[in-house]
Order: C-alpha cells, then structure tokens, then sequence
C-alpha cells in the first residue's frame, strides 16, 4: 500500500474521491493477485484437496484466520497511536502539541473497501474447494465491520471529506468480477476434482495389474512423511495428467481417452461450464 500511495502521489485528481479510487483500484489489483491467484496457481495439483499443512485447503484457512483476528488488532493495537497518546504526549512542552498527540491514527477508505472486497473474492474464488470459507468470509466481515467502527468513532482522526466514488466503483467493478472469478475457478475446480492424476482402469476399459499384496508399512509419501501401515485400493488406477487441458470453457468432452470423471460430475461440470459463460 505505502508504494501504491506513493505512485497515486504523482497522479493528478479533482477531487479526493477521485484519488481514492485511483488508489483502491491499485491495492486491490495487489491483494487480489498476491492472496487468491497466485495461491491458486503456485499449488500443486495432488496438493490442492491434501491435508498438509503446506496444502491449499491449510493455506486458505489460515488466510481466512488471519483476516479474522490479525488484521482487525492490529488496526486496534496502533503501535504509533499507543506511543504519542502514552509516551510523547505526557512529555509535549505546550498544551497545543499535547493536543495534536490526541488527534489518533490515519485511516485510508481505499484501504478499508479493499479488505472487504479481497474477502469477497476469497470466498467466492475457494468455495468448491472449501465450503466453509462463506462462514468464516461472514464471520471476517462482523468483526471487521464492529472494529472499524468502534475505531471510527474512538480513535482515528478526521479524514478529508470523501464521496462515494470509491464504494460505488467497487459495488459496479470489483465485485461483480468477484463473483465472476469465483464461477470461474468453481468450474475449473469441479473439473479437476479429485485432483489425484489418477484415472480408473474399469471406467476406461483397460487391463491393469493389482500388486499380490495390499498392505504395504513404512510408505514415505512425497511431501516426507512416513505412513506405519497403508492400505491400497482393490481397484485399478493409472496416471492421467489432469493438467494438460487448458481451454475455456472446461467440459467433460476435455478429459480425452483418459477420463476421470464420475457421471454426476460430468453433468455438474457441463453445467458449470455453461453457467460460466452465461456469467460471462
């Protein structure tokens, strides 16, 4: 944010509304890509639905947690509101400096609706994966509402005054390409699901070869872990790169020879597709 303030610096604007907006769009471009897509992509696909701590379901939980509980004390516990209110203030040499260490801390609307609107894409952008997320979405805007408020009307200072400029560009924008963003990874997640590259023999009509046994003990699996004990299916599988598809939209008919798909998941994921460009 500091670096995009600094960029809007230089910009030139008739109104602060105006610069608001300028900067909202700018931080909110960041946090979208840096929290929800570039999570997204840099997962591997067998650790998208993994119960690792390093797995996508892990990582979005505790963005989600975060913005729960982090986000909103450390917009109470202002380390530089603490310091001028409770240090430099009993040592301020006129009555006029003391009063200006009361003034309380900065806040920035661009800032404010960006944390909202990063929420909403969250929710919406993980939700096949992650159904939970629009209960802990819901329960980040409670707290983050109320403590916002009361720091609204307890702590900060007066900001300039600031139209509507900026929440109606983001009802109008941003969160309409939300909700697109979320249709759009749904149907790619609904495709991919179960994301285990691994393809049926019987389904696909192809001979596999069982092992004699299976029970296997001291498994290490690829992210290190060691499994005492592990039990393999009696059903053939082989692998499928569940990768290689990249069109839009995503279709059953794109699995190929090798298909992975249960039939109710085929006519969910054609059903998805063509919502999504609908959407669209």
């Amino acid at each position: 944010p500091e670096v995009v303030r600094l960029l809007v610096s230089y910009e030139k604007h008739d109104d602060e509304g105006s610069s608001q907006t300028s900067l909202y769009l700018k931080i909110t471009v960041f946090r979208w890509v840096n929290t929800a897509i570039v999570t997204r992509w840099t997962t591997p696909t067998l650790a998208t639905l993994g119960d690792g701590s390093n797995d996508l379901i892990k990582t979005v939980n505790a963005l989600m947690i975060s913005e729960m509980f982090v986000s909103p004390l450390l917009r109470y516990f202002d380390c530089m509101t603490i310091l001028d209110r409770h240090y430099f203030a009993p040592r301020a040499k006129t009555e006029e400096e003391l009063f200006g260490y009361f003034n309380g801390g900065w806040y920035n609307l661009a800032d404010r609706c960006t944390d909202f609107t990063k929420v909403l894409l969250l929710c919406t952008f993980y939700s096949a994966f992650y159904p939970l997320v629009y209960f802990l979405g819901a329960g980040i805007l409670f707290f983050q509402y109320w403590m916002d408020k009361f720091l609204l009307l307890r702590s900060w200072q007066n900001a300039p005054m600031i139209g509507p400029e900026t929440s109606q560009f983001s009802r109008t924008y941003f969160n309409t390409l939300a909700l697109l963003l979320g249709t759009i990874a749904s149907t790619y997640a609904y495709f991919g699901s179960p994301f285990t590259m691994l393809c049926s023999c019987a389904q696909n009509n192809k001979e596999c070869i069982l092992p004699a046994t299976l029970e296997f003990t001291n498994v290490t699996v690829n992210n290190g872990t060691v499994l005492p004990t592990l039990q393999a299916s009696n059903e053939g599988h082989y692998f499928c790169n569940q990768e290689s598809y990249n069109r839009f939209p995503p279709l059953p008919q794109g699995q190929g020879p090798n298909k992975w798909m249960t039939d109710d998941q085929e006519h969910l994921s054609r059903l998805y597709g063509m919502t999504c460009v609908v959407v669209l």
